[in-house]
């Protein structure tokens, strides 16, 4: 086959790479993936690391395009991996591949800077912005006069999150062709280069984004019958968000001062046309402070509460009708503009204040069934109140926005399978998938040589939290020791991780190692690069690090796990899928708790091994693994590896 001969130890990719070495697992990958665009079908492709998912997939993709023609789009979760396929791995193989093709890298609207609001920003830049906010402005305008890309990622200082709102491209606020920028316009370029290329590459986000509404007729990408999903252990909970809805006080607070801001006296209705919508403006923000008050003081009466809305909130809803009033009167008052811009401006706001209407009345009184709602109240100082919404079961949406209409979608990820027999049974019911192929390919490295496990079993019970911290704190010292640092510490829970930080703060300084906390002021980016510059570093993270975070080489010797990654079961989403199971005569935790952490677990052990020559320790602190019947499943799930169980410890 083709793919098989380009990956082939003396085929076209090994003469353009150093040290090239075919692996099995990634031409049989590149044979699935190749049969199922050829006839037709879905597949589930687990493979480990190493295995070079990217080449198995991409090679096939652009075969296919240059054969059949049409456009496949690639997905991915993370903006590194996006990066490596369009800067790395697309490039290298249009330089392999004898036929040129077509590749364009898709991103979200709003990443681009829209020009002619950047220029309105500029007129009314007094009445809009602050002095530091205009001093952030003049770099855009110089960034505008530069770029050619014209999105966010490619500006050399990110600007604040108020400004870019005001000078990005917005679908409210556009004209279309009938903008004077339209044929410089940076999201336009973007979309026409989309239009005639043959790979696609974007993010979950845009994908889901744009299935949630073609299924009303609109359309975000161009038209596209085969999908690679990568990174598709998250795909069913990114469909979840862009399925759902959402709502913040932020969100309305923000459209209204864009309309008049009561405090500055700044706004599109300040000092001019419209002025007979304010008093409907006033009364629409005065209900609307009432309502998210009123949740506010209603969610902090219920102590212990998860903020799951099981029926709707005893709150007065008058916000939603209030929103429609303001859509109303800014309509009256669209034609008094006296410009077309202006006009387009006031229709944008019109359309927001809208789909905001429609959004919260469909929140509050809980019009879609088969969602989970929730209320989340922020405890940061500026208190935020959250109406949120999704589907419990995305599986349903899936078959019938990706999987029913679309050709051939490919899933892959190093972690799909969760140690049960079938493996990929659980996520084919998460993502109801019904009609798939399934492939699990193993890493071409050599876990036996080079990974350890440690297990302790004969700690405290997960459930005594202070004595299972204390004894977790106590136990990593040997093994920080023999790493000399270079250690992920993976949390399940914030305070959990405080109070090792504490309880280990006298040992670091002692042995002179350096610690880096999630949550203590940098950012994960700059986190990973000083733990990677620091000899001797110990990175102490959460939910973010067990996952995505790529650090081959000795600077990563050690990843210590600290607890199995069980989903809270009181989070709102968990405590009703828990419902469903059990109304429908299943066992929640087996059946749902369990593969979910297992998945979890699987990625939290990949994050040391990167490359076959990277060596290193997995120690597993949570006793359950050894003690528990469910607790191998967990191993089971690993690659094999040398293990040893209850090492005593001086």
């Amino acid at each position: 086959m083709y793919a098989a001969k380009m990956l082939s130890e003396d085929g076209r990719v090994a003469r353009v790479l150093p040290n090239y070495e075919p692996r099995p697992q990634q031409i049989a990958m590149a044979e699935a993936v190749t049969g199922a665009f050829a006839e037709g079908h879905h597949l589930l492709v687990e493979a480990g690391t190493g295995v070079g998912k990217s080449f198995a997939y991409l090679i096939p993709a652009i075969e296919h395009v240059l054969t059949a023609g049409g456009c496949i789009v690639v997905s991915t979760h993370t903006i590194a991996l996006q990066e490596q396929l369009i800067h790395k791995d697309i490039p290298l193989l249009q330089k392999v591949l004898r036929k040129p093709f077509r590749a364009e890298l898709v991103k979200g609207r709003s990443n681009y800077l829209g020009l002619r609001r950047l220029e309105r920003a500029s007129q009314r830049q007094e009445m809009l912005f602050d002095t530091g906010e205009r001093k952030a402005l003049w770099d855009i305008e110089q960034w505008a006069y530069e770029t050619r890309d014209g999105s966010l990622s490619d500006m050399p200082k990110q600007p604040p999150p108020a400004l870019w709102d005001q000078v990005n491209s917005d679908r409210h606020d556009c004209m279309g062709r009938r903008c004077p920028h339209f044929d410089r316009c940076f999201f336009y370029r973007a979309r026409r280069r989309a239009a005639d290329a043959q790979i696609l590459v974007v993010n979950h986000a845009l994908l889901f984004s744009h299935l949630a509404v073609e299924q009303a007729g609109a359309a975000i990408l161009p038209e596209f019958d085969y999908v690679v999903l990568d990174e598709a252990h998250t795909a069913e909970a990114v469909a979840g968000d862009h399925f759902g809805a959402s709502v913040t006080d932020a969100q309305v607070r923000f459209l209204f001062n864009g309309l008049y801001n009561e405090r500055t006296g700044r706004g599109l209705l300040a000092k001019g046309p419209g002025e007979e919508a304010l008093p409907v403006l006033r009364e629409a923000r005065s209900l609307a402070e009432e309502y998210f008050s009123s949740l506010m003081y209603w969610a902090g009466g219920r102590a212990g509460w998860n903020g799951r809305l099981s029926e709707p909130p005893p709150v007065e809803e008058r916000m939603s009708t209030a929103l429609g009033a303001l859509t109303d009167a800014l309509k009256a008052v669209h034609d008094e503009f006296n410009n077309e811009q202006a006009r387009s401006e006031i229709a944008g706001r019109m359309s927001r204040c809208s789909e905001l209407a429609v959004a919260v009345d469909m929140l509050h009184h809980q019009k879609c069934e088969g969602f989970v709602y929730w209320l989340e109240v922020s405890p940061s100082r500026r208190r935020a109140v959250t109406l949120n919404g999704r589907p419990l079961d995305v599986g349903p949406l899936l078959k019938a926005s990706l999987f029913d209409p679309k050709k051939s979608v490919i899933m892959t990820s190093a972690t799909l399978a969760t140690g049960t027999d079938p493996p990929f049974a659980y996520m084919q019911g998460r993502l109801g998938l019904e009609q798939v192929r399934s492939e699990l390919f193993g890493s071409p490295f050599h876990f036996k040589e080079q990974v350890t496990i440690y297990i302790e079993p004969d700690m405290p019970d997960p459930s005594d939290s202070a004595a299972f911290t204390f004894a977790a704190a106590e136990r990593m010292k040997a093994y920080l020791l023999e790493s000399q640092g270079r250690a992920f510490v993976l949390f399940t829970s914030y305070s959990m991780m405080t109070e090792c930080e504490k309880l280990l703060a006298d040992f670091f300084v002692t042995h002179d190692m350096t610690v880096f906390v999630q949550g203590a002021g940098l950012p994960r980016s700059l986190m990973l690069e000083k733990f990677r510059e620091t000899p001797r570093a110990v990175l102490f993270g959460t939910d973010t690090f067990w996952a995505g975070v790529d650090v081959p080489g000795e600077a990563l010797s050690n990843v210590i796990i600290t607890r199995l990654p069980f989903a809270p079961p009181t989070h709102p989403v968990t405590e009703a899928r828990i419902e469903k199971i059990r109304e429908e005569g299943g066992n929640p935790f087996l059946d749902f708790q369990v593969p979910e952490a297992v998945l979890k677990f699987k990625q939290g052990f990949g994050r040391l091994i990167r490359s076959k020559t990277d060596r290193g320790m997995v120690v597993i602190l949570d006793p359950r693994v050894q003690t528990k019947p469910y607790g191998r499943r967990f191993l089971k799930a690993l690659p094999e590896c040398r293990t040893v169980v209850g090492r005593e410890r001086n």
